[in-house]
């Protein structure tokens, strides 16, 4: 409809361009996919400029006075207003609430597939027929069901365009036992840390996106026709906790070789399936393993000792005992508190306030993720839906 209307018009794609202030390839590139490629608001801006009038309520279905109710409905379905308006745009920045509104609904549809009939609808049950597409693994089905599907959809959408972002490299074999994995960082590095550890990962073709969303879960991990994406999204800002948690997704790359694809939706360390899951067991023990270069039996038999299995005791003697082995407190700290979860006892919230805390993990993570993607490849509505998640 657009192209018509402008060779209608007598206009040329270099016409248009200069008029929008936009290159002539732009231009091109748009015609090219129908306009599929654009953002709402700038289809808006191009067909005023080939006086082309878009109805968006009759488009849409929707009009200004629906933003209160879209905004209440998306609530119910879990996502929340602040998240709404950091990921999707605020309404204040347009300045135009039903082209806010417009732009807004062509992306649901766009992440979700929720169409407008279905944001404003008050049956609420086509929210979770669609929780089929990307969950069908039972176990993770019921749990997301149970919590935040749509944080989830989202989480998921990002992870494909991060595959789409980074070109394909050629297999590589990765290792599989602490011992190998922790010789080749330091191989390589001569030292292991978060930056090492991550910058490895990446070399050996697994994409790495960080996000800073603390709703829904700690992260997750796909592989998707044999290439692997993590999503690393701790709930804290410690260095050591980032580090366990990227070892601790890295080992669930590792599993079930004979897939060509998988899923894993990391829960909180206190949740029974993490506790109890045999993956999710055998990727703590892999990502304690590596940060305490082996010495995590050694390490739980000295507090063992020290403490004379009184738990309380455990937070005073512990940084003597990671100074005797050399190794950072943080991840002896987390180590320790997963081999407590094991014993049914919760010492998460102790090894936490021994963590060194700060924004290093974050804004290396986001800087390494940057170095490995092209967000040309994408189209401008995901390269913004990128952009918005990555934002500092």
């Amino acid at each position: 409809m657009i192209i018509q209307s402008r060779i209608a018009s007598g206009m040329t794609q270099k016409a248009l361009a200069e008029k929008l202030g936009y290159k002539e390839q732009q231009i091109q590139r748009y015609e090219e996919s129908e306009y599929q490629t654009i953002s709402f608001s700038r289809l808006i801006d191009i067909s005023e400029a080939v006086n082309l009038s878009i109805r968006q309520d009759v488009m849409l279905g929707v009009t200004e006075g629906n933003v209160e109710e879209v905004m209440s409905n998306l609530e119910k379905e879990g996502l929340p207003r602040e998240f709404v308006r950091s990921r999707f745009g605020s309404m204040d920045v347009v300045g135009r609430p039903s082209l806010w509104l417009g732009g807004l609904m062509h992306q649901l549809e766009r992440v979700f597939g929720w169409s407008p009939e279905n944001i404003l609808s008050s049956s609420r049950a086509w929210c979770w027929i669609l929780a089929l597409r990307i969950l069908p693994d039972s176990k993770w089905r019921r749990i997301v069901m149970k919590k935040n599907y749509p944080l989830t959809q989202f989480m998921h959408y990002l992870a494909m365009l991060v595959l789409d972002a980074v070109p394909q490299s050629p297999e590589i074999e990765i290792p599989k036992t602490p011992e190998d994995f922790y010789d080749n960082v330091v191989l390589n590095f001569e030292v292991l840390n978060f930056e090492t550890v991550l910058r490895y990962i990446w070399s050996l073709g697994i994409s790495v996106l960080p996000l800073r969303d603390s709703a829904a879960f700690d992260g997750a991990y796909w592989r998707v026709e044999g290439r692997h994406v993590i999503v690393l999204k701790p709930s804290t800002q410690s260095l050591s906790r980032w580090l366990f948690d990227l070892l601790h997704d890295y080992c669930h790359v590792t599993q079930h070789p004979e897939s060509d694809s998988n899923q894993v939706i990391r829960l909180s360390p206190t949740s029974d399936l993490r506790r109890e899951d045999p993956d999710e067991v055998e990727a703590n023990e892999f990502a304690g393993d590596v940060i305490l270069a082996g010495h995590g039996d050694a390490i739980w038999s000295a507090a063992a000792e020290a403490t004379s299995g009184y738990l309380p005791r455990l937070k005073s003697v512990l940084p003597n005992i990671a100074d005797q082995f050399g190794v950072d407190l943080g991840a002896a700290a987390n180590y320790m508190a997963h081999k407590i979860s094991l014993q049914g006892d919760n010492w998460w919230g102790a090894a936490e306030n021994l963590q060194q805390k700060g924004d290093e993990a974050w804004n290396t993570a986001r800087q390494v993720f940057l170095e490995n993607t092209d967000f040309s490849c994408l189209a401008e509505p995901d390269q913004n839906l990128l952009a918005a998640a990555l934002a500092e």
